[in-house]
């Protein structure tokens, strides 16, 4: 296994344990994709399936993605903190998106222009993923 590649794995592994701890989350698996400037992390299975049923009304799909999204907020500076030690790389910001109806969750890290070049330069031409 490469560095990317154990990068990849370790950044999936705290997402995890980080939406499993801080959030009560049972994710499933997660993906991790490197992009100039910012790092995205996609896991599944992350929404019950009583909220999965809920979100077929758009006002309940609308309180759950709000609720994921404050939840993330309140505790964001945890998992920014391990991201930056992981990819020795400040991060600048971070957001989690979810889609109630899929139960998929993605969480975005940007981060400082200037410490990401010299690692995005190596990782422009590579979208692979890591699977927790």
């Amino acid at each position: 296994m490469d560095e990317q590649e154990r990068l990849k794995c370790r950044v999936a592994e705290a997402v995890t344990a980080f939406q499993r701890e801080q959030m009560s989350l049972a994710v499933e698996a997660a993906w991790v994709d490197f992009h100039p400037g910012f790092v995205v992390v996609t896991t599944r299975g992350a929404v019950c399936p009583a909220e999965q049923r809920c979100a077929q009304d758009k006002e309940a799909r609308d309180l759950i993605q709000r609720l994921y999204s404050d939840l993330f907020d309140s505790c964001k500076g945890l998992i920014e903190r391990q991201i930056e030690e992981i990819l020795g790389r400040p991060v600048t910001q971070s957001r989690l998106s979810v889609d109630p109806e899929s139960g998929d969750h993605i969480v975005f890290f940007a981060c400082a222009a200037e410490a990401c070049q010299e690692r995005d330069a190596s990782d422009s031409d590579d979208l692979g993923t890591a699977r927790n």
